[in-house]
């Protein structure tokens, strides 16, 4: 129940920078709360990220957690 809103941003047709917002959807909410995407809390936003990132960096990929969101840059971390 934890997830991340991906958000590309382009340059013509090139991705240069991709944002992932953390979501958290609730699981330890009340049941009328569950399922309802919600930013995630900071505690909660870095597991979500840095475990993002680990996935993503047997591809080669670099995402860095930055003002509690996740980052991709064209070039890599900046």
């Amino acid at each position: 129940m934890e997830s991340a809103l991906v958000v590309p941003v382009f340059r013509g047709h090139k991705v240069i920078e991709i944002k992932f917002y953390p979501v958290d959807m609730g699981f330890r909410m009340p049941r009328s709360g569950q399922g309802t995407p919600r930013l995630a809390e900071p505690d909660m936003a870095r597991k979500i990220i840095d475990r993002l990132a680990k996935m993503s960096d047997q591809y080669g990929t670099k995402i860095v957690f930055k003002d509690g969101i996740g980052m991709w840059t064209e070039g890599g971390p900046k």
